[in-house]
């Protein structure tokens, strides 16, 4: 046990050993004490066993990330609060990242989110569900996705943010091709 590895996805951090791991699973718990999580993949293989944890909950406290001390008062609860953020700031360059797959998790109705607020979004991020693979792998459709978006005015960038369900990263990007390519052919 005292090779415990605690990998963040979302903040980038890792945490080697036991002193270092149990007391950062306790801050996320002080942090949001509603919050309930699920094991969303697991994979062993030696001595190891990985697990891939989604979890939901409301801020209340502190969270850890790369740079150091997120406090309370600085992360957003729900799409709409970050919505009505943007607005009553009303400047051209704060915008929102619409990261499909968070959403999805959290709360669901992704189009209509993302198609009602599209003067909100500055760049979209997608990974599918579950797992956060690359699109294409989940329950999301992403043609409908993008075409709506594209609808709905969005010209910008996309970003994939992922966990490749393979090593092999021609593979992994192929069904994201597939899906821009469907997308921008039929004009959606």
């Amino acid at each position: 046990m005292e090779k415990a590895v605690y990998d963040e996805v979302g903040t980038s951090r890792r945490l080697q050993g036991l002193d270092a791991v149990i007391p950062a699973l306790k801050g996320w718990k002080e942090a949001m004490p509603d919050a309930n999580a699920t094991v969303t993949n697991a994979v062993s293989g030696g001595h190891a066993v990985t697990l891939a944890v989604t979890g939901k909950g409301t801020p209340r406290g502190p969270l850890q990330g790369p740079s150091g001390t997120v406090p309370a008062d600085h992360y957003l609860a729900s799409w709409e609060e970050g919505v009505s953020i943007i607005k009553e700031v009303d400047h051209p360059a704060v915008r929102l990242t619409f990261d499909v797959y968070h959403h999805q998790v959290n709360e669901g109705n992704i189009i209509s989110s993302l198609t009602r607020h599209m003067d909100c979004v500055g760049h979209i991020h997608l990974a599918d569900v579950p797992g956060r693979h690359e699109p294409g792998t989940g329950e999301i459709n992403f043609c409908n996705v993008l075409s709506a978006a594209r609808r709905a005015g969005y010209a910008g960038y996309l970003g994939v943010e992922c966990i490749p369900s393979t090593s092999d990263v021609k593979a992994a990007m192929a069904p994201i091709r597939k899906i821009v390519e469907e997308v921008n052919a039929e004009g959606r």
